[in-house]
């Protein structure tokens, strides 16, 4: 039987019909480079295999960017990208939320996106249908896509989003679709315990151990015990009453070295238990992305596209030359980009920076124009996003040529020793007579 709702319709009746909502049930989360992220999709029109959190699914590319999956294209009309189950979820769902990271252009336009829920995974059975048209999307501001069931969706279901997307553009672009979040439905007559997960998210230090607070809200219902709680690894605490009714909670975070933390909070009233994930990244940096103490080029790989989009930051690195895929040096240069390292010398693990036509940046910054500029230390001021399938920095909106000053300037020559000098505004290295650059070229 086929079933098809709006969005529209299932807000109409809501007093009525609308489904109650527990915990959430599971999360397809997409992660570039993880261990069980299956198939990189390197083509908007392309389809692979993916596996999150233990469910496959088929999705479009361009999945090699960061951690999303850019649903889009170039020069395309209201075309249909699919990100589908192929693993049926064995829960009844009633609330699913598509978490995004914004339009990656402004000529972008999400027309429109529908959910297909069904049987089977070549969803032609027992087919449900619900439309957001026009979902609120705005260029690099994370947001959500919610879909409420009229009642529930059954257990044993597959999911498949369609993403209509236009691109007026000749370049490519699109949604940056996170994850897709499933909650439980939850008979109202049940006892349950409700709380959402605590996501501390990216946590970019630049000392450890650090320390982060939030609050964990939890809600009881048809509950004869009060609520009881303990707390499952070694990075999470957590203080509060709870009664029958729920309660908050104060959570803290302490945190003594880089990685992915996952602790659980265990909550209990009677036979009922409900287990609360709390999950942060922490990367130790350098910088913190201020003028003063600019991110690094290693603090930008580590960061890997995580930080948001909405945001500037400064970064600081030698021009070794231009961008290749993947954080290599170009065999050739060219006036659209640089590439930064942390070392004059560096060949892999650089940082691209977009130089983009008619500004000044392009005009200060390229080495075509300006050979001399490589081995110049720059820093730059601009939005961490993909770019040259690594982590880059786009959008500039301010520069500053950094010289490496020594705490003293020796200005007597002596026969054999390595004088440092600052000549015309750059640190050279005079010995016996000879002059060299920084990165120990000869000048003359």
């Amino acid at each position: 039987m086929k079933k098809f709702f709006s969005l529209f319709a299932a807000v109409l009746f809501a007093g009525s019909m609308m489904a109650a909502v527990g915990n959430l049930y599971y999360t397809a989360t997409f992660l570039k480079g993880t261990a069980d992220a299956g198939n990189n999709v390197s083509g908007y029109d392309k389809t692979g295999t993916y596996t999150t959190n233990g469910i496959d699914w088929t999705i479009p590319g361009n999945n090699t960017n960061g951690d999303y999956i850019r649903v889009g294209g170039k020069s395309i009309t209201s075309v249909e990208r699919v990100i589908a189950s192929q693993s049926a979820l064995g829960d009844a769902i009633a609330k699913i939320v598509i978490s995004h990271n914004g339009k990656s252009r402004g000529d972008v336009t999400v027309d429109s996106v529908v959910l297909t829920v069904a049987s089977n995974a070549a969803f032609t059975a027992d087919v449900e249908k619900m439309v957001v048209t026009a979902p609120t999307v705005a260029k690099g501001s994370a947001g959500t896509i919610e879909f409420l069931a009229a009642d529930n969706w059954a257990t044993a279901r597959y999911y498949k989003f369609s993403f209509f997307v236009t691109n007026t553009s000749t370049s490519n672009g699109g949604l940056d679709v996170l994850s897709i979040a499933f909650y439980s439905f939850q008979d109202a007559s049940a006892p349950a315990i409700n709380a959402e997960k605590v996501d501390f998210g990216l946590v970019a230090t630049t000392t450890l151990p650090v320390a982060k607070n939030a609050q964990l809200e939890v809600v009881g219902a048809n509950l004869t015990e009060a609520i009881t709680y303990s707390v499952l690894g070694e990075h999470v605490s957590a203080t509060g009453t709870l009664t029958a009714a729920g309660g908050t909670l104060d959570v803290t975070l302490n945190a003594a070295a880089e990685g992915a933390i996952s602790d659980t909070i265990v909550l209990t009233s009677g036979t009922t238990v409900t287990k609360v994930a709390v999950e942060a990244a922490i990367v130790n940096t350098v910088g913190n992305g201020e003028k003063a103490t600019p991110f690094t080029v290693a603090d930008v790989v580590a960061l890997n596209n995580r930080l948001p989009l909405s945001e500037k930051y400064w970064v600081v690195g030698y021009i070794v030359g231009c961008a290749a895929n993947g954080g290599e040096l170009a065999a050739s240069d060219a006036v659209s980009n640089i590439a930064l390292g942390d070392a004059a010398d560096q060949t892999t693990a650089l940082v691209p920076v977009e130089l983009a036509n008619n500004t000044e940046y392009r005009t200060a910054l390229n080495v075509v124009d300006t050979p001399a500029n490589k081995g110049k230390k720059v820093k730059v001021h601009g939005q961490l996003i993909s770019y040259f399938l690594t982590t880059g920095v786009k959008a500039l909106d301010d520069y500053e040529f950094v010289t490496d000053v020594p705490d003293a300037i020796d200005n007597t020559v002596v026969e054999g020793k390595a004088v440092k000098r600052i000549v015309n505004g750059q640190l050279v290295i005079e010995k016996n007579g000879v002059i060299y650059n920084a990165q120990g070229a000869m000048v003359r």
